[in-house]
């Protein structure tokens, strides 16, 4: 995994040089996603994260090259606990912290350039980002009342590289269609497997706030390790 960073340097350098061809598709993406740990990253948080992710790009000429950018986001669990809302007043309230995992990447991949089945491999790099935000809530309607500051963000850069495929499910190429229409042409079905690999990071959890039953005290666990997980999506692709 130590050779997927330089790979992905110069892949993504290769793509911005080639880029001076006028490009043939663009298409956008959206997609659910599975993030499972690995190694001390996993020891640390030992859930599996969900969420989605967002992606737009496009292929240039009539070569398998494609270049976009993804953003995506995935809930690292929640910790609640209720807690009185002061010392004099016998009411209770829900405090919840949420941990938060984002990523902002490039993208370079190969893929088909058509056909109903379109394989392909790519490389990624960008950057994670850390946050947990704490929220009380009334017990009584669950309505927020306050929003802390952040409890705990941080951003650290990470790299990886995957494979996965497209499958057209339908296609809206009529006759008569300008290429310089900005319209759904093609619509697919999409699935990746990815590996990611990157700089250490401070982060927290699912169980990473304390609660002392005494006294209510709180303490904040937080956990440094490299960011090193598999991330398996499966979503829908548009081609314009």
């Amino acid at each position: 995994m130590k050779l997927i960073f330089p790979m992905a340097t110069g892949t993504l350098m290769l793509t911005v040089l080639a880029a001076s061809s006028w490009a043939q598709e663009w298409s956008g993406s959206a997609t659910l996603q599975a993030m499972l740990p690995v190694n001390e990253f996993q020891e640390n948080t030992s859930d599996i994260s969900g969420g989605f992710g967002l992606q737009g790009g496009y292929r240039f000429g009539n070569t398998p090259l494609y270049l976009g950018a993804e953003f995506n986001v995935a809930i690292m669990g929640v910790d609640s606990r209720t807690v009185p809302l002061s010392n004099t007043v016998n009411v209770n309230v829900d405090v919840d912290t949420t941990h938060v995992m984002g990523q902002f990447l490039a993208v370079s991949r190969l893929i088909a350039p058509s056909g109903t089945f379109r394989p392909y491999v790519e490389l990624m790099g960008g950057g994670n980002f850390f946050n947990s935000t704490t929220v009380v809530s009334d017990r009584s309607d669950g309505d927020a009342i306050a929003t802390d500051d952040e409890t705990h963000s941080a951003s650290a850069w990470t790299y990886g590289a995957g494979a996965g495929a497209l499958y057209r499910v339908f296609s809206n190429d009529a006759p008569n269609r300008s290429s310089e229409e900005m319209e759904l042409s093609e619509g697919y079905v999409l699935f990746s497997v990815r590996y990611f690999s990157g700089a250490e990071a401070e982060y927290m959890s699912s169980g990473s706030v304390v609660v002392d039953g005494n006294d209510n005290s709180v303490t904040y666990n937080k956990k440094t390790s490299p960011i090193e997980q598999w991330a398996v999506s499966i979503g829908f692709q548009g081609r314009f």
